[in-house]
């Protein structure tokens, strides 16, 4: 197993990363508080096996992908994040993520909220993703996207619209603002990743143009 220490110094308490193979009798479980396993979702032996060993399921993922070959018309409602946007955006992040796998019992709302709140932050100065870009129209910002290139790929790692502004199309212009992003960059691909019950942003990708890749499940084993 791995120890995640930044997850263990954020959250308070020891986290792990275990990944499960045909044979899971190397799984120990001392030290740990907390252990992660994520499994593609038709693996059905291996996740039988996580059962017998007291994971549970937490939360499915989805993985879409789309080629980038060409860039769209520039936008001139989207920029850059900047730090004095932080305070801001902040506000857009509480409850926007109740379908997180960071949820009870095994981590509290507050800690849901401060986990993405310190994600956004850390994504505007670029110290984990590597921008973040913004939908806002007369000085208010609708909506944002976190973006990270991976090789020649593009990672979207957070997308949130303000609840005022839903269904105004603003998820789609952020998804395009992140596709000339990535074409800028020189990235061939872009990725992103969703829960499955998320069902609004399922669609929204599918919407414009991604494909599933992959189905994966996220199981937790907990000290009791």
């Amino acid at each position: 197993m791995l120890k995640l220490e930044w997850d263990s110094s954020f959250f308070e308490k020891n986290i792990y990363m275990f990944e499960p193979s045909a044979n899971l009798s190397v799984f120990d479980s001392k030290g740990a508080e907390l252990v992660y396993s994520k499994v593609r979702s038709d693996n059905y032996q291996i996740i039988s096996k996580l059962c017998d060993l007291g994971f549970e399921y937490v939360e499915g993922e989805l993985e879409f992908f789309d080629e980038i070959e060409s860039s769209t018309t520039d936008d001139s409602n989207i920029r850059l994040a900047r730090k004095d946007d932080y305070k801001s955006l902040s506000t857009l992040i509480s409850a926007r993520f109740n379908q997180s796998r960071f949820r009870e019992p095994w981590f509290t709302a507050n800690q849901r909220e401060q986990f993405y709140a310190v994600w956004l932050k850390n994504a505007i100065d670029g110290s984990f993703d590597d921008a973040c870009l913004l939908y806002e129209v007369d000085k208010t910002i609708m909506g944002f996207v976190t973006v990270k290139v991976d090789e020649d790929r593009l990672r979207i790692g957070l997308i949130g619209v303000n609840s005022d502004f839903q269904g105004k199309g603003i998820g789609s212009r952020l998804i395009r603002a992140a596709h000339r992003y990535g074409y800028s960059q020189k990235c061939k691909e872009i990725i992103v990743s969703t829960q499955s019950s998320n069902v609004q942003a399922v669609n929204l990708y599918i919407k414009n143009g991604f494909r599933l890749s992959r189905s994966n499940s996220w199981f937790y084993w907990s000290k009791q």
